[in-house]
């Protein structure tokens, strides 16, 4: 807590993991192979890479923006790494 304000890290990497979701025909699939860092789980790891290759944001949000929904990847299969 700094003086009086609250101070918090909010992160939405998992907004951006759907595994049930069937890509459209004018979907561009990208293919990603990854390591996750120590401590940093394969979930966690699909949301940063479709986070950070498309709409997400370095900044902390306290919401996320209801546009970002409409562009933003999606990590929908994981299989090993």
């Amino acid at each position: 807590m700094k003086g009086d304000r609250i101070t918090a890290k909010i992160d939405w990497y998992d907004k951006f993991v759907d595994l049930d979701y069937t890509p459209a025909k004018d979907d561009l699939i990208c293919l990603y192979y990854f390591e996750p860092a120590k401590g940093i789980s394969a979930k966690e790891a699909i949301g940063r890479i479709a986070s950070e290759s498309s709409a997400g944001t370095w900044t902390t949000l306290h919401d996320l923006p209801a546009r970002v929904e409409k562009i933003k990847a999606r990590a929908f299969e994981l299989n090993g790494g």
